[in-house]
C-alpha cells in the first residue's frame, strides 16, 4: 500500500511540474496555522489563469518545526516552489493572512517574495 501511495504521489508531482511549465503567470497563496499537536503548518497553493479559468493547485503542507518567523516561512516557501520547478520570473503576487511575519514592510514574507521576483526578473 505504501509503495502504491508513493507511486501516486510521484505521478501527481510529475503532472504538476509539467503543468507549471505552461504557466505564463502565477500567484501563490499561503496559510499558516497550528494543528492539534501544537505544530505550525504552512499550506502553500499556486494559482494560474488558463483560457478564462482559474486553476489552483495544492503544493504542500510544510510543518514549521522552528519558529514561524518571516525567514522560516519564506525559506519553506522557496523550498517548495523550487522543488516543483517554478520560473520565478513568472510570479505575479502572493496572498497571505495579515500576520506581521507575512506582511511586514521590511522583513515580511511578502516583501522577501517581491524582492526575489525582482532579482530574478531584473
Amino acid at each position: 500500500m505504501a509503495e502504491r501511495i508513493s507511486d501516486i504521489f510521484a505521478n501527481l508531482d510529475i503532472q504538476l511540474k509539467n503543468k507549471l511549465k505552461s504557466f505564463v503567470k502565477f500567484s501563490v497563496a499561503l496559510d499558516e496555522s497550528t494543528d492539534i499537536s501544537d505544530i505550525a503548518q504552512l499550506a502553500i497553493f499556486i494559482r494560474h489563469v488558463e483560457t478564462l479559468s482559474v486553476t489552483e493547485e495544492f503544493l504542500g503542507l510544510v510543518p514549521m518545526m522552528d519558529t514561524t518567523t518571516a525567514n522560516g516561512i519564506f525559506n519553506s516557501l522557496v523550498g517548495v516552489l523550487n522543488r516543483v520547478g517554478v520560473n520565478w520570473s513568472r510570479a505575479v503576487c502572493i496572498t497571505t493572512d495579515s500576520a506581521p511575519s507575512m506582511i511586514g514592510r521590511k522583513a515580511g514574507v511578502a516583501t522577501k517574495f517581491r524582492e526575489k521576483v525582482q532579482v530574478v526578473s531584473g
